[in-house]
């Protein structure tokens, strides 16, 4: 035994030496790594062809070295396009839009076989264009960078799914779905520059019409709040004048002189003539009035001229 290793002990050797080179040749063939988030279809070289529905899953995925893995992408996915769009009234605008999607795992073998790995280039892009110029073609310019975009983006996004499914037809199964599109938004919206600046003027005068509507309605709104007041005004002087005798006067005017009659300041009360004369107060803190005050005349000569019967 010793002597048949010694013999063959280099073709040995070398046959190991073989295998491992072509372990190494063969081992980006044979093993594949499938990271988080995507999955894979095989192509089987002599075993039928691209499987359909079978697919590995994440992580190591062993085939053989003439076989084919293709990995896909199937977590959800934002991609943008810039689409020139004819309108309504015949201006030409241009949209930029962001679609979101995700790929169905189970049936990658579909997307695979029928389209291939650039299949947004080839199929979403296209069918988003498409869709959005038969849509926003219905609208005029005005519209479309106003007032309806959640509209719009709702109705491109329900052509777009259909679309994508329509797209995907074969022998056995119709309209296959493995795109969904989650949501299709508008990120920009560029018209001709004298067509925005229109719009931006009937905007802003839009919203002043709706400033002085404002105005409007709050100066009526006033106006019936004063008439309303100046109702209860009225109301409430009928109800007193009714109120209002002879004899509810006097006791008023009688508490009113017993409390000013009780403060500590000196006063003067006068009553007035009659049974029915209610009194007057005069503070006795009051200047009397000045009495006029006569000085002898003077004569022409600047001297006071004497009393009639006095000497000089």
């Amino acid at each position: 035994m010793v002597n048949w290793l010694k013999r063959y002990s280099p073709y040995l050797t070398l046959g190991l030496l073989s295998l491992a080179v072509l372990a190494i040749a063969l081992w980006p063939a044979a093993v594949h790594f499938v990271p988080a988030g995507h999955a894979s279809v095989q192509w089987r070289r002599f075993q039928g062809g691209t499987e359909l529905v079978n697919h590995p899953g994440e992580g190591i995925v062993l085939t053989y070295p003439w076989d084919q893995l293709s990995i896909y992408d199937v977590r959800i996915q934002l991609r943008h396009s810039s689409i020139d769009v004819l309108m309504q009234d015949g201006l030409t605008i241009t949209v930029d839009m962001s679609v979101r999607f995700h790929l169905d795992p189970h049936k990658l073998g579909y997307l695979q076989r029928f389209v291939g790995p650039d299949y947004f280039e080839k199929l979403i892009q296209p069918a988003m264009a498409a869709e959005a110029r038969n849509i926003l073609a219905l609208y005029t310019a005005d519209n479309v960078y106003s007032a309806n975009r959640r509209k719009l983006q709702a109705q491109i996004e329900d052509q777009l799914n259909k679309a994508v499914q329509l797209n995907l037809t074969t022998d056995r199964d119709e309209g296959v779905k493995i795109v969904y599109i989650n949501e299709v938004l508008f990120l920009a919206i560029k018209l001709p520059l004298t067509i925005a600046d229109a719009i931006e003027r009937k905007n802003v005068e839009r919203q002043r019409v709706e400033l002085l509507e404002f105005a409007i309605q709050a100066e009526d709104q006033e106006r019936k709040r004063k008439i309303i007041e100046a109702n209860g005004i009225r109301s409430f002087h009928e109800i007193i004048r009714g109120s209002l005798s002879e004899q509810f006067l006097k006791w008023k005017g009688i508490e009113a002189t017993l409390q000013l009659a009780a403060s500590p300041n000196a006063k003067v009360i006068a009553f007035g003539n009659g049974s029915g004369g209610l009194p007057v107060i005069f503070s006795a803190a009051e200047p009397a009035p000045d009495k006029e005050r006569q000085e002898p005349a003077r004569n022409g000569e600047g001297q006071r001229s004497a009393a009639p019967g006095t000497a000089r």
